[in-house]
């Protein structure tokens, strides 16, 4: 498919916006990043709270409506995935988790039971009322009604954003043992239209998923014309092929790391990425935000890490 228009996009992670964030700072670099990178949509691949540090939502919300202002976008351009950092506990959840992931990798099926139960989704109550708030009336699709679900957006009949909750079973353990709803996922593979090129969004990558998920995420992706693979969660730049021993089925897991300014953050990569599809080959263009300690501080630079075509 040939596109005439160039289209743009920015990706964001890992906020985990506290009171201690440098907002004048934050927000100043934003208001430059816009004068030399202009999207027509921006994805946030998780991470919006700190959840021991900052529990509510306020800073969030009031950030992502300061970069529909800056990057002169309306709210049905932003498209958000829950991270870790974003669930909420309930009854029994700590149970439930541990009853998953006991059984899931010689049954991958098992946590089905809870998502039909409606359990799971409990775990994301705050999240999904913070999530409205972002959209008030502006948008009335998935985005709103199952905003910690497994859903599709067509893009200006461009594009599939597939987004996929990879939280489902997060409780801050330091080894990654991740499900994602599969079940879901393969209803909805036969209504996604294949001739578009598909945008998957998460928090963690696939490697951070259970085995028993990770490769029927890497069977079932191939099969809607999957492109790129966006998340976050390690706080650091990396570049990875999934599926990277089938030529015909690959394509880059991408994964952001945290773009929310913190003077004392001395491990994030802090940074955003920038993309432009031309309907023929996709630039990847990283901004990493320099420090107080660089020549030209408190901005968003261009970094030659990596240019992917």
């Amino acid at each position: 498919m040939k596109n005439k228009k160039k289209i743009r996009w920015l990706q964001l992670s890992d906020l985990h916006i506290f009171y201690s964030t440098e907002w004048e700072i934050m927000i100043k670099s934003y208001k430059e990043l816009a004068d030399v990178f202009k999207p027509d949509f921006i994805v946030v691949t998780g991470d919006f709270r700190h959840f021991t540090k900052n529990k509510k939502y306020d800073l969030a919300l009031k950030f992502l409506n300061e970069l529909s202002k800056i990057f002169s976008l309306k709210k049905e351009s932003f498209f958000l995935v829950p991270g870790n950092h974003d669930t909420n506990r309930f009854n029994m959840r700590n149970e439930i988790i541990d009853s998953i992931r006991g059984q899931v990798e010689k049954n991958a099926d098992v946590y089905y039971q809870y998502i039909e139960k409606k359990l799971l989704q409990q775990g994301f109550k705050e999240y999904s009322n913070f999530i409205k708030l972002f959209f008030e009336n502006s948008v009335n699709d998935e985005r709103t009604e199952n905003p910690s679900g497994v859903y599709n957006i067509v893009w200006e009949d461009k594009l599939n954003i597939l987004t996929l909750n990879t939280a489902l079973i997060s409780n801050g353990a330091e080894e990654r043992c991740e499900i994602v709803d599969i079940q879901t996922l393969s209803k909805l593979i036969d209504k996604i239209n294949i001739e578009l090129p598909t945008i998957v969004l998460a928090h963690h990558d696939i490697d951070s998923l259970v085995s028993s998920h990770k490769t029927h995420l890497e069977r079932l992706l191939p099969m809607i014309n999957t492109r790129v693979y966006l998340c976050g969660d390690k706080h650091i730049i990396s570049r990875e092929m999934v599926n990277k021993y089938d030529i015909g089925e690959n394509f880059p897991c991408i994964v952001c790391g945290k773009s929310a300014v913190q003077l004392d953050d001395d491990y994030s990569d802090v940074c955003v990425i920038g993309y432009t599809w031309d309907g023929a080959e996709t630039s990847v263009e990283v901004y990493k935000w320099l420090n107080k300690n660089e020549d030209n501080p408190f901005q968003f630079i261009k970094s030659d890490k990596w240019i992917h075509h």
